[in-house]
């Protein structure tokens, strides 16, 4: 049985055209699917390939039986989720099954952060050209709206699901908010011991993964691995076989930690490279480009190098030492650009002469000095009022992926998934500015693999 979409003729054209116009109704009308329009009111002949209809109050109902799916949670920030969910569709392909996707939360941290109210949950449809995408790998995916809709008086769906966290010692799995939300009760069963990379470290081999999608081997693991009951209705149930299910994924890799950021990585091959951007996105990261350096609707955009530098939340690895001494200073993320620049024109004959700057940071003496480099940041001071919560940081990765190089903040997801998007859509050059302790990127060459430590 094979899930992946195959490349007959008639499917070929009706994605193609599909594609065609899902590209246009977004370019020209800059509309994305709203949360109440799920994935299959714009891909229709895809939907209904995988599943049995509209969304049912029980997700049991939509599923095809003669096909599998798999699944995971959001955790804990978008870009961690982004890298998660890329795990996920990388599981699909090898697994040859159906990708449910989650949808973003608005975590409390970070989109979330200020507002009295939560935000409105985003699509993974509404962040990313899904089309595109599926049209590139021939992976089926769809939304979690386009299986279930569920309101708060509607009773729990129950669905066994592997639980990765605990494995590490953690007392509980990694809960998001989500399942809750559909009305899916979960009931977890630790992930056996043997699916780790290193015994002493809690990353997770994505080919073990794969292997429990199978049935041999998820006998094999069920014999010493038992669920706990679900969180409201006190279910014991084992890890569903036709709908696979994983907590988390973000800390899944395939030969050592954080390997998405390597050139072998198969996971961003054969699903990361692939997940561009929703049209929307990418005409407003335009649209925010030309703006912050002063040109107009027709004029190019030239090549340009970002920098992200992150700060707020990463206060808590500084060990006691003070902000201005933990974090890198402005002036080192400049001398680190001028390397690049350097790097840029030598290596790929490229003049990147313009910079772009996106960071977390709040104060304007920070901006000051940003500023007095001639650099330039997005205006985001409408973005959330026109366009939604989220769509600051997606606007940023966007552009990020648009320049030829970046200069980021060592250990930032959001910098990490940048360089590769960079590296894969651009054939650019990334370096990450550490940061911890006071002169901590002083040393080093710009050309050494920043993760190489």
């Amino acid at each position: 049985m094979v899930v992946l979409l195959r490349r007959t003729q008639p499917y070929i054209l009706a994605v193609a055209l599909g594609g065609l116009f899902t590209f246009w109704y977004h370019s020209n009308l800059g509309l994305a699917p709203s949360v109440c329009e799920p994935l299959s009111s714009v891909l229709e002949p895809v939907s209904t390939r995988v599943l049995n209809g509209p969304p049912t109050t029980k997700f049991r109902d939509n599923l095809r039986p003669e096909l599998k799916y798999v699944t995971t949670w959001h955790g804990d920030g978008i870009s961690n989720d982004v890298m998660s969910y890329i795990q996920l569709l990388y599981l699909a392909k090898t697994t040859e099954r159906v990708a449910i996707m989650d949808s973003f939360f608005p975590n409390a941290q970070h989109v979330g952060r200020g507002h009295k109210v939560p935000p409105k949950n985003l699509l993974f449809s509404e962040a990313f050209d899904v089309p595109r995408f599926m049209e590139a790998t021939g992976i089926a995916v769809v939304d979690w709206a386009d299986v279930k809709n569920a309101t708060e008086d509607d009773e729990f769906d129950t669905l066994g699901c592997w639980n990765l966290e605990q494995l590490d010692g953690s007392d509980y799995p990694r809960l998001g908010q989500t399942p809750g939300q559909l009305r899916i009760d979960l009931s977890h069963t630790i992930v056996p011991e043997w699916v780790k990379i290193d015994a002493n470290r809690r990353f997770i081999r994505l080919s073990a993964l794969e292997m429990l999608g199978f049935p041999e081997m998820y006998e094999v693991a069920m014999r010493t691995q038992r669920p706990a009951k679900s969180w409201h209705l006190g279910v014991e149930l084992p890890p569903d076989q036709q709908l696979m299910c994983f907590d988390w994924l973000f800390f899944a890799g395939e030969h050592r930690a954080a390997d998405m950021y390597y050139d072998y990585s198969a996971s961003w091959r054969h699903a990361g490279q692939h997940l561009h951007f929703h049209p929307k996105i990418e005409r407003l990261a335009r649209e925010y480009t030309r703006q912050a350096m002063g040109l107009s609707a027709d004029q190019t955009i030239p090549p340009f190098i970002s920098v992200h530098i992150r700060h707020n939340d990463f206060e808590m690895w500084c060990n006691g030492f003070p902000r201005e001494e933990c974090f890198a200073p402005v002036s080192q993320f400049a001398l680190r650009v001028k390397q690049l620049q350097a790097r840029l024109l030598a290596e790929k004959g490229v003049s990147a002469t313009r910079v772009i700057v996106t960071s977390d940071e709040d104060s304007e003496e920070f901006w000051t000095e940003v500023a007095s480099y001639g650099f330039v940041r997005p205006d985001h001071t409408n973005t959330k009022d026109e366009h939604g919560p989220f769509y600051p940081f997606l606007i940023d990765g966007a552009i990020q992926a648009m320049s030829h190089g970046i200069v980021g903040t060592d250990r930032s997801t959001v910098s990490g998934i940048a360089a590769r998007r960079i590296q894969s859509w651009q054939d650019g050059l990334a370096y990450y500015v550490k940061w911890g302790s006071p002169h901590a990127d002083e040393e080093g060459d710009v050309i050494r693999h920043a993760l190489e430590q």
